[in-house]
């Protein structure tokens, strides 16, 4: 019964941790939202519009897009609004006023613009037109409006750049674009025989002397997890500062550096959902009472899902 309090425990930690996360994100987002407002008031709308982005990405929702896009049309921005307006009619079909707003940019852009749709198969892309990066984040479908004129357009998987391609555009015509990630030569090495002997030993003296966690073991894991969840939340807020000094001063340097900055939060994100998974699977391999467990012992399965801002935690089972 021990060990059931021991998991019971270890999920709601995780649950909070995670909660408190997602948390930072809305208040995040909800500052980006104000400032947004604020430059908006004061005609600053390019600079509205990238705050609006920076809400959207933190916390979507259907407000902080149409603001984008309104505030990019007020700039004069019509290729980025014209993007921003076919995300927002893909990922709010049903709103009204979402879809309206879409097709009234969309419609002024056509007029005067050409579109490629970008299609990254096999993995999520980011997408550089002329050495430009177009957007933050890695999706699957881009679409992508662009001047009248001779373009190049490259696809970049992670670390890795697909070749250039190039096109000309012309206003009111759509073309399509694919890409696929370029190999990653990768050396096998064999394990030689003592190296697989060994390796067999372990494991066979690992089996023949477990009989279950000392519990040590399950509170350093619980302790990491939580030092990875404040890590994470101050690498949240440490980029959102870093957002503060790029709108200051507007650098390529600086740009590169708020997505390395971007980047590792997401990486800490990823790895606090890791170690939070495995704590709970500690945590249920863990001797709490101390004791040997009897035959009758029962069983359980977890389930993790992760999720944007946190992950969510399942156990079922007879105990």
């Amino acid at each position: 019964m021990s060990k059931v309090h021991g998991l019971c425990a270890a999920a709601l930690a995780l649950l909070v941790s995670q909660g408190a996360l997602a948390g930072d994100d809305r208040a995040a987002a909800a500052n980006a939202f104000g400032r947004a407002q604020k430059a908006a008031l004061a005609g600053e709308y390019a600079e509205a519009a990238e705050l609006f982005e920076l809400a959207d990405s933190l916390a979507p929702a259907p407000e902080a897009l149409r603001s984008a896009v309104a505030a990019r049309r007020q700039a004069g921005q019509w290729a980025t609004a014209a993007a921003r307006a076919e995300q927002l009619k893909a990922r709010y079909p049903e709103d009204a006023e979402s879809k309206k707003l879409a097709d009234e940019v969309l419609s002024r852009a056509r007029k005067s613009l050409g579109w490629v749709v970008v299609s990254c198969l096999s993995a999520p892309c980011q997408v550089k037109v002329d050495s430009e990066p177009i957007g933050a984040l890695a999706e699957s479908r881009h679409v992508v409006y662009l001047k009248p004129g001779s373009h190049a357009v490259v696809a970049v998987f992670g670390r890795r750049r697909s070749p250039s391609q190039s096109l000309q555009t012309a206003a009111g015509a759509e073309q399509n674009l694919e890409f696929v990630p370029p190999p990653v030569a990768t050396k096998k090495t064999k394990p030689t025989a003592a190296a697989k002997k060994g390796s067999a030993d372990v494991t066979a003296d690992a089996a023949a002397t477990s009989d279950g966690l000392s519990p040590w073991v399950f509170g350093t894991a619980v302790g990491v997890t939580v030092v990875l969840a404040g890590v994470t939340t101050w690498s949240g807020l440490d980029t959102l500062s870093e957002r503060d000094s790029y709108d200051q001063n507007r650098t390529q340097d600086g740009y590169e550096h708020g997505q390395a900055l971007e980047r590792r939060t997401n990486v800490l994100l990823a790895a606090t959902g890791v170690s939070a998974a495995a704590t709970v699977v500690l945590g249920f391999l863990t001797d709490f009472g101390g004791g040997a467990q009897s035959s009758g012992a029962g069983s359980a399965r977890l389930g993790a899902t992760m999720q944007r801002g946190g992950a969510a935690l399942s156990m079922t089972g007879s105990f």
